[in-house]
């Protein structure tokens, strides 16, 4: 497991930030980091804002991590953002990055804002990342995003992104500000991606949202999004806040993708949130949502402010997912967040919560600021 504290200081580099591997065992993670990783040696760099899985991107049979530090510091270009990458071995990750990419070249890029595995979208045996840059100026649109995506080898991630993607063509679209692998949706062998931009206006609907999905081949990511979703028709919804697979919620064989939508109002409640489900096809996502789960009935619950698989919880072999409302208000505590967790069948989403966990039992928590599933890497 890896868990980041981006504001944390080192001595000499404030704010510098750092991030903690714990190794799992037959009797449950280790009681001490296993790895402690604080690579971006400059102060203000928040390095691990961003952490994920990512793969395994040499092929060696160990799982790697990336880390991002979307304040980075490269040279004059400030807050540009930088991505650092570890590769495991028998003795855990490295001591040192075996990859910072930090292709942005752009002040206030905030490149590593997100960061994935992006399965492996050109079907060469190796796993591939993906990272988000939110804030990139394309030169044209100011804010625009961009998302860059980067191969594995047998020698590592290749030292210059692969594939370089920013269709939203509009200032401040926000177009990166979540990335994430959408599996397989098409069922063609190759991983797919998924990418946020809750910023996007669409015509009347000022920050509606909007999520593009790119289709991997043996090319790697199409070059162009294959299905663009924008189902939340409201004005300041921000569909696309959180971007994730959903697993195989309906066990057809294809990947489904949820996306959610932190500020959607329904009726009465301001903010509630809502989280938009679609199934995977021979063509492609469906053309409207499949489920649309927005069960906090509260407003300014923020309802889908991130969302995620759970894997398959009840093992049922249908996947199920994970949402969370960091602004639910568990009386007596304002604030102290809620996450939904909603099983899979073979008619998708179950159309009510399965289990609503709100462990946190204390005053402004936000529980479910973050929710995600972890699988087992397998030798």
């Amino acid at each position: 497991m890896i868990i980041g504290a981006h504001y944390y200081d080192d001595g000499a580099n404030n704010e510098e930030g750092r991030a903690f591997v714990y190794h799992g065992s037959a009797s449950g993670l280790s009681s001490a980091p296993n790895s402690t990783l604080d690579a971006a040696n400059q102060a203000g760099a928040l390095f691990g804002a961003s952490v994920a899985s990512a793969g395994d991107v040499n092929s060696d049979g160990y799982s790697d991590v990336i880390i991002g530090a979307y304040a980075y510091q490269d040279g004059a270009n400030f807050n540009e953002g930088r991505a650092f990458v570890y590769y495991g071995s028998s003795t855990g990750l490295s001591a040192i990055p075996n990859s910072t990419p930090d292709d942005a070249d752009k002040t206030d890029a905030q490149f590593g804002v997100s960061v994935a595995s992006a399965g492996d979208v050109n079907g060469d045996g190796y796993s591939d990342v993906i990272i988000g840059a939110h804030r990139y100026d394309d030169g044209i649109n100011n804010e625009e995003g961009r998302a860059f995506i980067y191969y594995g080898s047998a020698t590592g991630l290749s030292a210059s992104p692969n594939n370089i993607l920013d269709d939203a063509d509009q200032a401040t679209a926000y177009f990166g500000w979540r990335v994430a692998g959408a599996g397989d949706v098409n069922g063609d062998g190759y991983s797919d991606v998924i990418i946020g931009a809750y910023g996007y206006d669409d015509g009347a609907n000022t920050d509606e949202g909007r999520a593009f999905v790119y289709f991997g081949s043996s090319t790697g990511s199409s070059a162009s999004p294959n299905d663009i979703l924008d189902d939340a028709d409201q004005a300041g919804a921000r569909f696309g806040y959180g971007v994730a697979s959903a697993g195989d919620v309906n066990g057809d064989g294809y990947s489904d993708v949820i996306i959610g939508a932190d500020s959607y109002s329904d009726g009465a409640n301001t903010w509630e949130g809502r989280a938009f489900v679609y199934h995977g096809s021979v063509s492609g996502l469906s053309s409207t949502p499949n489920s649309t789960p927005d069960d906090a009935d509260q407003a300014f619950a923020k309802f889908g402010f991130s969302v995620a698989s759970a894997g398959d919880v009840n093992g049922d072999g249908y996947s199920d997912v994970i949402i969370g409302a960091w602004g639910y208000n568990d009386p007596p505590n304002t604030g102290e967040g809620r996450a939904f967790i909603y099983h899979g069948s073979a008619t998708g989403l179950s159309s009510t919560p399965n289990s609503t966990p709100d462990d946190a039992n204390q005053f402004s928590v936000s529980f479910g600021t973050s929710v995600a599933f972890r699988r087992r890497h397998k030798r």
